[in-house]
């Protein structure tokens, strides 16, 4: 059963700090972030143990202290109804324009323009592109629809859906897709609906017993997630398909590169904003 409510940290702190206390809070299972000019707001799911989240602030607070660094940030948690989300989201949320071609919009924005629209119903479920994991993933599918066959395609750990949608308006197909939440499978098929597309096949989470082999397979979620499913990744990509892997800070990226080149690898791109990391291999 989803929370009757969720969290939000509200940070304010110097911009030279915002970056590794966002990191931290996504390192303790925050939902997304919001910036607010003078910080950042964090956003928990109800089921949080906040107050770990509150210990291990502290403890990080310590050790900036310890290193020499600047660790006079200030912080406030509010315990929300579930009902205010959308309302918090809407105060916040701008259109956000991706790449060259894409824009992604909530249901009650107005776009006037030739970018292609990807809508989004903000939730719970983590991706509505505004993160720089996802928004590196964006960019990888737009750049590769370019410069390559426009084949099947598999997101793992699909989410709100958004990866999915942006490969099928850019042309891919057939268009498959794997999750493990039901909140986020839900919310999906919301935004796929909004969004047309009625094509999604699902798939079982383990990947296995498919036949298919993918000219393009996005996973964005995290270094650990990334390393049970690398061999299985591999062996659904088509021989002259291309990865895209996000969810990685830079400190994490080159373990991963470094297994794919082991695997025989060769042609390995890695990415970077801000403390983040994705890497496209073909």
């Amino acid at each position: 059963m989803p929370s009757d409510n969720y969290y939000i940290v509200e940070f304010v702190c110097a911009n030279e700090s915002t970056d590794g206390l966002s990191n931290f809070m996504f390192e303790h299972n925050a939902s997304g972030t919001e910036d607010t000019g003078a910080g950042f707001k964090a956003y928990f799911s109800g089921d949080t143990a906040i107050e770990n989240v509150v210990s291990a602030l502290e403890t990080y607070r310590a050790s900036l202290k310890n290193a020499g660094l600047d660790w006079n940030f200030t912080y406030e948690i509010q315990n929300k109804p579930n009902q205010d989300w959308l309302h918090e989201w809407k105060k916040g949320l701008q259109p956000l324009p991706v790449g060259n071609q894409l824009i992604v919009l909530a249901p009650w924005h107005e776009y006037v323009g030739n970018r292609i629209k990807i809508i989004i119903e903000p939730a719970m479920a983590f991706g509505t592109g505004h993160h720089a994991t996802t928004m590196m993933c964006l960019e990888g599918i737009e750049a590769l629809s370019l410069k390559m066959t426009k084949g099947s395609f598999l997101d793992i750990g699909t989410g709100s859906g958004i990866l999915t949608i942006c490969a099928a308006k850019l042309g891919f197909s057939p268009i498959y897709v794997t999750e493990i939440d039901q909140v986020a499978i839900d919310n999906a098929a919301k935004n796929f609906a909004l969004n047309k597309n009625h094509d999604v096949n699902i798939l079982n989470p383990e990947l296995t017993n498919i036949k298919e082999r993918f000219s393009l397979i996005t996973c964005n979620l995290t270094l650990n997630g990334i390393k049970g499913l690398l061999d299985k990744i591999l062996t659904l990509k088509h021989p002259d398909g291309y990865i895209i892997l996000s969810g990685l800070m830079t400190a994490q990226e080159s373990e991963i590169a470094e297994s794919l080149k082991q695997k025989g690898l060769k042609n390995i791109k890695i990415i970077k904003h801000s403390s983040w990391a994705s890497i496209i291999a073909i």
